[in-house]
């Protein structure tokens, strides 16, 4: 498993927002030395996952050819179709990903070079909506958490 500098600081990010928020809801204002506990303990465990993952820097990152991909996909009516969907759904201005996903493909497509397979493990419609095209693309092979199981 490699966890790109991206996926770190995403994780990460997301692991406070998610915190917060739950704690809000839940508690108000209250507790917050349990909060921040129980913070510390989600980004100490982190970076344990972190520390014990292959973590080759990716070199060469090319977001433009990512961003370049998304936006040939406009070009066919059916893949123009699911960015259209996509949009909606995500509430989001452009149809095209935002920076931090294309930037995560690009990471991965960097990792691609080192290593015979890569599986881009997400739980991202930018990337779920399109696996054939990234693969034919980059030769990524992309599957969502949850199917995980059924990978071979």
């Amino acid at each position: 498993m490699i966890l790109t500098p991206k996926i770190i600081e995403e994780t990460a990010g997301t692991l406070v927002y998610v915190i917060n928020r739950e704690f809000d809801e839940v508690f108000g204002s209250r507790y917050r030395s349990a909060r921040k506990a129980f913070m510390d303990v989600c980004l100490k465990r982190l970076e344990r996952l972190e520390n014990i993952t292959k973590k080759p820097q990716p070199k060469n990152v090319n977001p433009n050819k990512v961003r370049n991909f998304y936006l040939d996909l406009l070009k066919n009516p059916e893949a123009k179709e699911k960015l259209v969907r996509l949009k909606q759904k995500k509430k989001r201005k452009s149809l095209i990903p935002g920076e931090s996903d294309i930037k995560i493909l690009a990471e991965t497509v960097a990792l691609k070079r080192n290593y015979g397979a890569v599986y881009l493990i997400h739980y991202d419609s930018d990337y779920g909506w399109f696996p054939e095209e990234i693969n034919s693309a980059f030769g990524i092979k992309v599957t969502s958490v949850k199917d995980l199981k059924r990978l071979k």
